[in-house]
């Protein structure tokens, strides 16, 4: 998927540029076996990789880490009510 230099200026003021140059650098290289191995040991109940010797659930903290990308200000909550 190309990326459009035209929206960097917008992008950029969200914070999410960084993002954006690592997906359209490189895709990352995926283990298949090791994918087909957490989606195994997935709750989806608890929502957490059943593991070994431990649960371990994935935070926003380490997304933010993994994809480079910023988690500042207040948090966005909107309404999840939905009438029909």
């Amino acid at each position: 998927m190309s990326y459009d230099e035209q929206y960097t200026p917008y992008i950029k003021t969200l914070g999410l540029l960084p993002f954006i140059q690592l997906v359209s650098w490189s895709t990352p290289n995926l283990n298949a076996a090791a994918i087909t191995a957490l989606v195994d040991r997935w709750g989806p109940k608890t929502h957490t990789f059943h593991l070994r010797t431990w649960e371990m659930t994935v935070t926003l903290h380490y997304v933010s880490m993994i994809l480079r990308l910023p988690v500042e200000g207040k948090s966005l909550c909107m309404s999840t009510y939905f009438d029909g």
